[in-house]
């Protein structure tokens, strides 16, 4: 999936809302059984990112690097990390000559001839896959390795009728992670909120979502504190509402969710309201108000929206790293532009980034005063392919750049990471 377009879904979200180090297989755990609801009433446990998006993805943030997942050849794929001291992106293998092509490697996932992808995430000091269809006799499951990508093995596996279904967060020394569940024939389908201790295998659940065949009218888009935040289509069918469901209260928290509105009613035709990080932000096209809330601090600024250009539409804000925040519109010519703000005064500073498939400028993460953001993506052959009687496949890896906050802001162009070759 391309960064670039999700920039553009985010746009339009606004307006429509390694093995060991001698490498061999992980070891593998049995699937595990869930315990009934666990969360009581005052605890206080804080619900944390660990993932890009608050979502498994080819991304994985540490507090010293990303890590990144890609498809260079058939059957496999290959991590890689973009070290933020050094500025360099290699496979995550640290064995000079190696080919990168069997799982002796670090860096090597075998995906078998169901080529299905997997996500990562990056929490306590290790590096997690989840691996969601089964595959090479293998249900879905959770691999943890080391930093370095050694030391694989698989700490969760669900059941048969089970995938890892949304969101993941960090939750105390555990995580919270949505599951489907589908019954023995698949002709219905549930959604399920999890605890998961990735130490034990242990799973518990927190609640279930309402409604069956994953019609529970309810997405999760959101955390802070103690608190998620789902978004609900209400009774007239372009009627959108969040509410908080805040786990210090316990598992019977959902349902009293109505009972906790979060900012106004929506339609995604003149109002809109989004959750971006730990910010609440809105736009309400008829007042022309634009308007942003910390969550965790209650801070709040509500301000009118700055004139645009004529062709241009407005969608709401984006929120980009501290307490920077941009326009998100398209401009006359339907491209995707984030227009900076002036945190002190909320008008446009003069700096556009025009989002491209040439050139996304997506912040994946911030360390320190540099960012690192995706650039673009590029394609070679995919290797190997002749092996297999392919001709004319293509690979896709991405390139990453970094910049330091103060030249983003001036509107300056960044430093491209080349990408590792064999």
């Amino acid at each position: 999936m391309k960064i670039s377009r999700k920039v553009k879904l985010v746009a339009l979200s606004l307006a429509a809302v390694i093995l060991t180090a001698c490498g061999g297989e992980p070891a593998q755990t049995a699937p595990q059984e869930q315990t009934v609801p666990t969360v009581n009433p005052g605890d206080t446990t804080p619900i944390t990112h660990i993932a890009y998006l608050d979502l498994g993805s080819e991304f994985a943030a540490s507090p010293d690097g990303l890590y990144t997942i890609a498809q260079l050849r058939p059957g496999a794929r290959n991590l890689f990390y973009v070290d933020m001291e050094t500025q360099q992106e290699t496979y995550l293998c640290s064995v000079p000559g190696c080919a990168h092509d069997n799982e002796s490697c670090t860096s090597y996932f075998y995906m078998g001839e169901r080529s299905i992808g997997i996500s990562l995430f990056y929490f306590q000091d290790h590096l997690y896959a989840i691996q969601n269809v089964p595959a090479n006799g293998k249900n879905a499951n959770i691999i943890r390795m080391d930093p370095d990508g050694s030391n694989r093995e698989t700490v969760v596996t669900l059941n048969d009728d089970e995938t890892f279904a949304g969101h993941i967060f960090g939750y105390g020394d555990s995580i919270l992670c949505e599951i489907g569940v589908s019954d023995s024939k698949r002709e219905s389908w549930n959604q399920l909120l999890e605890r998961i201790d990735l130490e034990t295998g242990t799973r518990e659940v927190i609640f279930q979502y309402p409604g069956e065949n994953g019609q529970s009218g309810i997405s999760l888009m959101g955390a802070t504190g103690t608190n998620l935040y789902y978004l609900s289509q209400g009774g007239q069918a372009e009627a959108f509402q969040y509410y908080k469901v805040d786990l210090s209260l316990g598992s019977a928290a959902i349902d009293t969710m109505k009972e906790n509105p979060v900012g106004p009613e929506f339609d995604n035709i003149e109002t809109f309201c989004t959750i971006q990080n730990d910010y609440f932000c809105t736009y309400d096209s008829k007042s022309n108000l634009l308007s942003y809330e910390n969550l965790l601090t209650g801070e709040r600024k509500e301000f009118p929206a700055p004139e645009l250009e004529e062709g241009e539409k407005l969608y709401g804000l984006v929120h980009l790293y501290d307490d920077r925040f941009a326009l998100s519109i398209d401009d006359a010519e339907r491209n995707v532009v984030m227009v900076l703000l002036d945190p002190e005064t909320n008008q446009p500073t003069g700096v556009r980034h025009t989002v491209s498939e040439e050139n996304s400028q997506t912040i994946l993460g911030t360390f320190g005063d540099t960012l690192l953001y995706l650039d673009r993506y590029e394609q070679m052959p995919l290797k190997d392919q002749d092996e297999l009687g392919l001709e004319g496949e293509l690979a896709y890896y991405s390139v990453f750049g970094t910049v330091s906050k103060e030249d983003y802001w001036n509107g300056n162009t960044g430093t491209e990471i080349a990408f590792p070759q064999e």
